[in-house]
């Protein structure tokens, strides 16, 4: 789990947590925190704060070792994603992942609004 800002560390956690529960999973995981990075996305510089989360995933990628997965907590992270395709690594971004799951809802209530009719 990849974060920008401390203070969102408990209750990011605590969304993961509550999810692979209700997959039935238990997850394995690292966080790394990009507490430097913050600062490039409040002075408006994207590229610098897109290299600075990818920066700190390399580095603990390197020191960690190699996650199944790479989850960008925040919705203003997903602007690294393409950053870390060479690690080949899955990279999951939460604008990206509530798109899929909000069209699967919908798909899902719209078979049952016509099952209903």
């Amino acid at each position: 789990l990849t974060l920008c800002l401390e203070s969102t560390h408990a209750a990011t956690i605590a969304i993961f947590e509550k999810a692979c529960a209700e997959a039935g999973r238990k997850p394995a995981y690292c966080v790394a925190v990009c507490s430097e990075a913050w600062a490039w996305f409040e002075a408006g510089d994207t590229q610098r704060f897109a290299e600075s989360i990818a920066d700190t995933i390399r580095r603990s990628v390197a020191t960690e070792g190699r996650p199944s997965c790479i989850v960008l907590a925040q919705a203003s992270m997903a602007i690294t994603e393409q950053s870390l395709a060479d690690l080949c690594i899955p990279v999951y971004s939460s604008p990206t992942l509530a798109v899929v799951e909000t069209l699967r809802v919908a798909e899902q209530q719209s078979r049952e609004t016509f099952a209903c009719a």
